[in-house]
């Protein structure tokens, strides 16, 4: 991925996660704990917010998406994603997972992880983190 904007040649950069849930809560939560782990986080509480923030960027180097969410499910937010050229790891952190996802989870190329396993999520993102990629996607962790 390139870097950010403004970024020095030769200067470590944070790398960028864009965090979607509509749960105010949950969001500002994510986001102080992963500055906390060093990356750069935009956030956006829906799909519609999500997709012009990507727009106006440079690719994060995660996504983190809720699947229910008014206006836009966070499979159709992965979908405009993947539409648009984003090839990065996404996750689905969603209380409402089912195995009727897989299908999707697999076409879409998304990795699912329940949002009672907070511990889940942290290693996949650090997984990623440290260059070694997302777990095989249209799994799921409960």
């Amino acid at each position: 991925m390139s870097p950010g904007r403004g970024g020095r040649e030769g200067q470590a950069m944070a790398q960028r996660i864009l965090v979607v849930d509509d749960a105010n809560d949950v969001r500002q939560w994510l986001k102080l704990s992963l500055e906390a782990r060093g990356w750069a986080v935009t956030d956006a509480d829906c799909g519609e917010t999500a997709l012009a923030a990507f727009d106006d960027a440079d690719p994060p180097n995660f996504v983190v998406l809720d699947h229910m969410m008014p206006g836009m499910t966070g499979l159709e937010v992965g979908a405009q994603l993947r539409d648009r050229g984003y090839d990065g790891p996404i996750v689905l952190f969603s209380a409402y997972l089912s195995p009727g996802m897989s299908a999707d989870l697999r076409r879409l190329d998304m990795t699912a992880v329940s949002k009672i396993d907070h511990t889940a999520l942290f290693r996949v993102i650090d997984a990623a983190g440290r260059g070694r990629g997302a777990p095989a996607p249209g799994g799921t962790s409960t």
